[in-house]
């Protein structure tokens, strides 16, 4: 029962994937890969093409802060997420992730970026999902990810702040309604020559961890009940 426990306890950072080959930093979306499947973390909001909804922009910022608690983006601000691709099966498998930018006004100056260990450019053609042109793609990557691997994707946006930009960012900021941006990931997974979409509308998540969680109470309750019973009969011997 001891080595149990310790088994499971040593192994629950690796299926909650808090760290990763020495990364100090926690994904805020996870995308899991099951035989046939991709399922996005239950923390993750989709829309009905199975895009996740990043969790980029905030309602406030170092000087700037929305009246109604809405997302807001302005000169000077800035924000980074990481989305995770997991392998849960034991071989191989090809993905494609597109990074997509939509935006009402071409005068916002926000700038959205796809980076990560390993990713290469690929002109690859994937359907995109609806109302997505092909002009809005920022970058297109593809790779192979072995079994029981992950791929992180580094996402940032910046508003670059500019001088000379002072009297249009003035004019940006008086319009009503306000302009909307917005960045989209899309990652598909190719498996038997076909694609793998990810769910849609239904999230969940495939850690296992409220099996890790169960399986360590048994155990430590077990243990528990061993040395019990172990006092027990010690104290009969004696």
């Amino acid at each position: 029962m001891l080595i149990l426990f310790l088994l499971l306890t040593l192994t629950l950072p690796a299926a909650v994937g808090i760290t990763y080959s020495g990364r100090s930093e926690s994904p805020g979306h996870i995308l899991t890969y099951t035989k046939g499947k991709l399922t996005w973390d239950s923390a993750t909001g989709i829309d009905k093409d199975g895009v996740a909804v990043l969790d980029l922009f905030d309602a406030q910022y170092p000087g700037i802060a929305s009246g109604n608690g809405s997302n807001v983006v302005a000169p000077g601000t800035d924000g980074k997420n990481i989305v995770r691709l997991k392998n849960n099966v034991s071989g191989g498998v090809s993905y494609t992730a597109v990074l997509y930018q939509i935006q009402t006004s071409d005068d916002l100056p926000v700038q959205a970026a796809l980076s990560g260990s390993g990713l290469k450019d690929t002109t690859t053609s994937v359907p995109l999902p609806k109302g997505v042109k092909a002009q809005q793609v920022i970058r297109s990557v593809s790779g192979t990810l072995k079994g029981s691997a992950i791929q992180d994707f580094d996402i940032s946006w910046l508003w670059d702040f500019e001088d000379d930009r002072d009297t249009l960012d003035t004019i940006l900021g008086n319009r009503d309604p306000a302009d909307t941006v917005t960045v989209g990931l899309y990652i598909v997974v190719e498996d038997n020559n076909s694609y793998i979409t990810p769910d849609s509308p239904k999230t969940g998540d495939e850690s296992n961890i409220g099996m890790y969680a169960a399986l360590m109470g048994i155990s430590a309750l077990l243990l528990l009940l061993l040395l019990a019973e172990r006092r027990r009969e010690r104290k009969c011997e004696q």
